[in-house]
């Protein structure tokens, strides 16, 4: 008897670690002698790091026979915004439906083909226009489940008149990360292959820096200030991009300090390497929401710097208030510096490790829940329904569904 299918939709075409992740955890998951895994994404480009998964795109999965459902991975998964991501900013229409297809196309499916679909702990980090508040209630609410990854995105969905109440909290499930990859396994690659690689003394402490556009000012001569200071402190500083799809990696082609503990990796070869260097540090300082999230699963400190009331976007503080870090968050790259400055001390907290095992145990434990529901699921016609409209068809007729 041949394996039951299960798809796997979201944004894995492009070179965003945390993206990326997620198709590794529903692997670890749900890929077994019953199911087998299909990953999907819109354009089904292949990734510039090495050991990232491969997906087609939707239209070819349902050539397949004995699809059991729909799962929409994880991520910031429930938008109406246009994306700048490489490489769907390249064409026009497809930056402007792709947000939103990553929800509607899983309610297509299932109104025309009754597959039923699952939300994994999906992020709402935008308030959704009122004009799309309709489609969007219809499609969270013909999920046969539905998980979301911190209590604004529940309350921004719920903006939208969602009639359940049944609407789950579980952490980003990035946080099981370690369940695949052990810290000690990544701790040996550091020190054998990428210290050596990358020319990083194997002696020193490390703090990893990652730098976003959307949040950085030019602030070099503060960058490099926070660079001196944990100099002094005996730490060595790698500057590493963790998405190579919105330029932030050209920021680091003019970082030229006057440091000597200081590595800049450009574009790293994996995710594994990546994973490596975040376990492998003492501290994670940066825009990556994602970055942050691996390096508290290994049991490290995450620093963010994003000025999320100037973006809107509210994410970050949704996972640090998780895991009661509410003061692991800076606004600018010049706030920290002068923190830093101002105290002369590191003054960061680790996450603590009963919660961190509190919320490892939760997430899995989710899984089970959806393992089961998945299950027992069956094909059956939407609850509810809405009349065609241009954002349906113009999803409809791009992925050819």
């Amino acid at each position: 008897m041949s394996c039951k299918v299960l798809i796997n939709w979201g944004a894995y075409d492009i070179d965003n670690l945390g993206d990326l992740l997620f198709p590794i955890i529903i692997d670890y998951h749900f890929t077994n002698d019953e199911y087998k895994v299909v990953h999907t994404s819109p354009t089904s480009t292949k990734s510039q790091f090495k050991d990232a998964i491969e997906t087609i795109k939707i239209k070819d999965v349902l050539k397949s026979e004995n699809i059991k459902g729909l799962i929409v991975g994880g991520g910031n998964l429930i938008s109406w915004t246009v994306s700048s991501a490489i490489p769907y900013r390249s064409y026009p229409i497809l930056s402007e439906i792709v947000h939103p297809s990553f929800f509607i196309v899983p309610y297509i499916l299932y109104s025309k083909y009754y597959i039923p679909y699952f939300f994994n702990s999906v992020g709402v980090s935008k308030p959704i226009p009122n004009e799309n508040k309709i489609l969007t209630k219809i499609a969270i609410e013909n999920a046969s489940y539905c998980s979301f990854r911190d209590k604004i995105s529940v309350t921004r969905i719920m903006e939208c008149n969602i009639s359940s109440s049944d609407l789950k909290i579980s952490l980003d499930s990035a946080f099981i990360i370690d369940s695949i990859y052990s810290k000690e396994q990544l701790k040996q690659e550091f020190k054998i292959n990428l210290t050596t690689k990358y020319k990083i003394p194997k002696e020193k402490k490390i703090v990893v820096l990652y730098i976003k556009q959307r949040y950085f000012n030019n602030e070099y001569l503060e960058l490099e200030e926070i660079c001196k200071f944990f100099d002094n402190l005996g730490f060595h500083t790698i500057f590493i991009s963790l998405s190579l799809c919105f330029g932030d990696e050209e920021i680091l082609d003019k970082i030229d300090f006057n440091c000597t503990n200081l590595t800049i990796i450009k574009k790293p070869e994996s995710i594994f390497e990546i994973l490596s260097i975040l376990a492998s540090s003492e501290y994670y300082i940066g825009s990556s929401l994602h970055g942050g999230i691996v390096s508290a699963a290994y049991g490290n400190s995450p620093i963010f710097v994003a000025d999320e009331k100037t973006s809107g976007i509210l994410k970050i503080s949704g996972f640090l208030e998780q895991l009661k870090l509410k003061s692991s968050l800076y606004n600018s790259w010049c706030e920290l510096h002068n923190t830093l400055k101002n105290t002369g001390r590191l003054i960061f907290e680790k996450p603590d490790d009963k919660l961190i095992c509190h919320h490892k145990k939760s997430i899995n434990e989710s899984f089970k829940v959806l393992s089961k529901i998945i299950t027992n699921s069956n094909q059956s016609k939407a609850n509810q329904s809405v009349e065609t409209n241009d954002v349906l068809n113009k999803i409809s007729e791009y992925y050819e569904i």
